[in-house]
Formats: C-alpha cells, structure tokens, sequence
C-alpha cells in the first residue's frame, strides 16, 4: 500500500513539474497605491516584464490582473519616459468600460505594475513604482510607456454601426416590398 501510495506522489510531482510555475499578481506593499492618484488598488506581476498586445492571451488576462482574464486594450501612452508625470484618459472612456487600469511599464525589463483606475476620473499624477524596495533596484526606473485597459464594456453601439444596421434592414425591407 505504502509502495502504491509513492508512486503516486512521485507521479503527481513529476505532472506538476512538467506544467511549470504560472506567474501570479500580487498586491502592492502599503504605499505604492499612493505612487498614482486617482487609484483604489496596486498590483504587480512577479514574472512578467511586457505587456504585449500580440500576446494570444494578452499578457494581462493571462496574469490575471484585480482577478480579471477578459481586459480589452484602449491606449498607450508612449510620451512617459521619466520617474514622475501626470497620467489622462479621455472621459468618453468610461462611457464604454466599468472598470479601467493602467499598466507601467520600465524600460529596464522590470515587472509589470497596474494600478485600478477610480471609476469616472480621467487624470491624475504618478511617480515610478519601479523603485527599491519593492523591486530591488539600486536606482528609481524610468517609466517606458503607460498602458489603459478597459473590462465590462456596456456596449454601446458605434454610430457607424448603428447605420449599416439600418441601411441593411432597409435594404431587406425594400426587397420585401419589390417581391410582391
């Protein structure tokens, strides 16, 4: 019994193994939530360093950001470079997502850093979280770039579309209308 009972650890080990760590997020230490105002919540990945949109999950639904797997990119904002600034958003944002978050990014292949956006505010400061202690740097890292995603879209149709879907149902009814 005691034999059957190994192999059956020692074969549970070897799966595990075989399946390799998966990174995880973890909260922010007290403070860093305050590094960007206008947030409610701070987290951090432990392995991944890019927020790649070719990603097929992108690299936020497959860290699971705030408990999430379904965020959608909105904006990048690129013009960063430095250790402090003001972050924006348009206001039409919200209008389309119920929750948005940034992602910072450093240019010195530190982890990903994503704040969780206070619902309706469109601006606020930031300094770098890419600072000792939580990441061990001798020096504060520059930001590289910004990253906004958006969840719970409330779905409201483009104009645009809006338009092709009643010229397509008056195109239907004006060929309802030649048949008879």
């Amino acid at each position: 019994m005691s034999k059957l009972l190994m192999k059956g650890l020692l074969g549970a080990m070897m799966v595990s193994l075989s399946f390799g760590a998966h990174a995880a997020v973890i909260d922010c230490p007290n403070g860093y939530t305050n590094l960007v105002s206008n947030t409610s919540a701070c987290q951090y990945s432990d392995q991944a360093n890019q927020d790649f949109l070719n990603h097929d999950p992108m690299t936020v639904n497959a860290e699971a950001f705030f408990g999430y797997t379904d965020w959608s990119f909105i904006d990048k904002d690129d013009e960063v470079s430095s250790t402090s600034g003001i972050w924006s958003l348009n206001e039409p944002k919200w209008s389309a997502f119920d929750e948005i978050m940034m992602i910072f990014k450093s240019g010195r292949g530190t982890t990903l850093v994503g704040y969780n956006i206070n619902f309706g505010a469109t601006s606020g400061t930031w300094e770098s979280p890419f600072s000792a202690p939580l990441f061990e740097l001798k020096n504060t890292r520059d930001v590289s770039h910004i990253s906004f995603y958006g969840r719970g879209a409330t779905a409201v149709p483009e104009p645009s579309l809006l338009m092709l879907l009643l010229l397509g149902l008056g195109a239907v009814a004006l060929g309802r209308l030649r048949s008879r």
